[in-house]
């Protein structure tokens, strides 16, 4: 799993015993080998770490701030819209930072974080 960059992951792997002593050695491999192939055989997905944000914005700065967001490794997903704009997005952890610092550019022109 290591050679293969995962972490946060554990494999099982079962062996009957077949009459052949592999030693440690060949132990060792028979396991990474089947690990290899599992691996292989399946679609790998990234985890990210998120939070949540929901937003209230004017209307007439929706265009604007969807824009400014646009450049952020983000994904809005809901957005609402009653007497002013609510978007519910969700934003990776590791750039909530510098995602909050744009946002209270917004807030003099009445942007909100609900």
């Amino acid at each position: 799993l290591t050679a293969h960059s995962m972490t946060q992951v554990a494999a099982v792997v079962t062996r009957e015993y077949g009459g052949v002593k592999l030693g440690i050695r060949g132990l060792i491999q028979a396991y990474s080998d089947v690990v290899t192939t599992a691996l292989s055989a399946v679609k790998k997905v990234r985890l990210i770490k998120t939070v949540q944000v929901k937003i209230q914005i004017p209307y007439g700065m929706n265009d604007q701030f969807l824009h400014q967001i646009s450049g952020f490794d983000l994904k809005v997903i809901h957005t609402g819209y009653g007497e002013q704009v609510i978007h519910e997005i969700m934003v990776e952890k590791e750039v909530t930072p510098k995602f909050y610092h744009m946002l209270s550019q917004f807030e003099n022109q009445g942007l909100k974080v609900l």
